[in-house]
């Protein structure tokens, strides 16, 4: 797969919520960073989240735009989700939620993903 691809199979699994497939595209020094989170997740936490959170909104990534750079892969997407079920406490609201964001993949021998943020 293309670097591009390997994305790609990381966003259509994760509509899907095939977390299986999330886990193979993942290297073994794979380390999530985000804003939101003091220190970096391991994959099985940054799983865990994903499961969390796909379990509280029914959401859809639509992404509009893939810049490459040797084994970087940047997107811009927006996050759309629908408030399902209880999220830190408050209880699910039927409401859409927008997200804009930016995720940065260093692919890692052609076939692997190591988030960089």
């Amino acid at each position: 797969m293309t670097n591009k691809e390997i994305v790609k199979a990381w966003y259509s699994a994760l509509e899907v919520n095939d977390f299986d497939t999330i886990k193979t595209l993942m290297d073994s020094k794979y380390q999530f960073r985000n804003p939101m989170t003091p220190t970096p997740m391991s994959a099985e936490e940054h799983l865990g989240m994903m499961n969390m959170m796909k379990s509280t909104f029914e959401a859809r990534h639509t992404i509009d735009l893939f810049i490459e750079e040797d084994n970087y892969i940047a997107i811009r997407a927006k996050w759309s989700a629908r408030h399902t079920g209880e999220f830190n406490g408050i209880p699910a609201t039927g409401k859409l939620i927008e997200l804009y964001l930016i995720d940065i993949f260093n692919i890692v021998d052609g076939e692997s993903c190591r988030p960089s943020y």
